[in-house]
């Protein structure tokens, strides 16, 4: 017995609607952030993007998201650091570490109408000079400075965390 036609449209209506919502759902990046553990005062998280291991990141707590150093699957070091308000010029971070200060070229990263990180690549070398800090993690962004306490680990010790989960996250082994 054929169905009535508001029988016909609901039917068609129950098969359509699972499809439409796959198809008009946006194209976007999908990530997924999980903490992997704690090395002193860190967080270390993992994050996947589109179903794919892609880095680690250290994370300090505190005002404006913290601090955070990353460590990625194409082996680079970065840090980012809350936002800081404009100013005239170059945009630059000055890390306090036991041998100098490391100065790092940075810029601002994130959507323009939300509060903005600053970012900053670290070289292997920069990386190494900073794993002799103790106690707190100290640098400046432009004329803010920053403090995080490393709780009872070195950044040594947290660097080797966030290669750690590096290795394992992209399968590879020392």
């Amino acid at each position: 017995m054929p169905l009535s036609f508001p029988r016909r449209w609901l039917a068609a209506l129950a098969i359509a609607l699972p499809c439409l919502a796959a198809i008009a759902t946006p194209a976007q990046a999908q990530r997924r952030d999980g903490r992997v553990g704690y090395r002193g005062a860190a967080e270390i998280w993992q994050v996947e993007e589109n179903g794919r291991f892609h880095r680690c990141f250290a994370l300090f707590p505190g005002p404006g998201g913290g601090a955070r150093i990353f460590f990625t699957r194409d082996r680079e070091y970065l840090i980012t650091t809350p936002d800081v308000p404009p100013q005239r010029g170059l945009l630059t971070m000055a890390i306090n570490t036991p041998r100098g200060i490391i100065g790092l070229d940075a810029r601002r990263v994130g959507p323009a109408n939300a509060p903005q990180r600053v970012l900053a690549p670290l070289t292997g070398m920069q990386a190494s000079q900073m794993l002799d800090i103790r106690r707190d993690f100290t640098f400046t962004v432009d004329t803010r400075s920053f403090r995080y306490p490393l709780g009872n680990a070195t950044m040594a010790d947290i660097f080797e965390s966030l290669e750690s989960c590096t290795n394992s996250g992209s399968g590879w082994h020392r």
